[in-house]
């Protein structure tokens, strides 16, 4: 298995890439959001398993690079395991921001950055002229 991570140029919500589907924590818009299953791993195994991911992170800082995500249960000994997401997407305090895709995953993943809207030219008009919208108010008034 290999991860690259990588630097992203545009911002992200990360509530987008997380979606309906997705993994997603993240406090005042800074943490991480995924999407995918690379792997499910017993939670005894996730160490070993994370380490011997071969990965290339340019960014190199917590929760960069490959994360197992999940969530642990309160009866104590209770087997359970944790997700290695396919893509991880997160957002530093520093404002710098990452995505991380395991085995080549799809861009698709990710929502593209939204298109600033444009219009040419536009015209703003009362949908009524003045006295018959201050006659409707006189008369609901009264």
């Amino acid at each position: 298995m290999r991860a690259v991570t990588r630097a992203l140029a545009h911002d992200l919500d990360l509530n987008d890439v997380a979606g309906s589907t997705g993994y997603l924590f993240v406090r005042d818009g800074v943490g991480l959001a995924a999407r995918g299953v690379a792997a499910v791993v017993p939670s005894v195994d996730i160490s070993g398993f994370l380490s011997s991911i071969e990965s290339d992170d340019e960014i190199g800082v917590p929760g960069s690079g490959p994360v197992a995500l999940g969530v642990k249960p309160f009866l104590p000994d209770t087997p359970w395991a944790l997700v290695v997401p396919s893509v991880i997407v997160g957002k530093g305090a520093d404002g710098r921001r990452w995505v991380t895709r395991i085995d080549g995953a799809e861009d698709a993943l990710l929502p593209e950055p939204a298109p600033v809207p444009h219009v040419a030219r536009f015209s703003l008009e009362p949908g009524v002229d003045e006295e018959t919208y201050l006659s409707a108010v006189r008369s609901a008034r009264d």
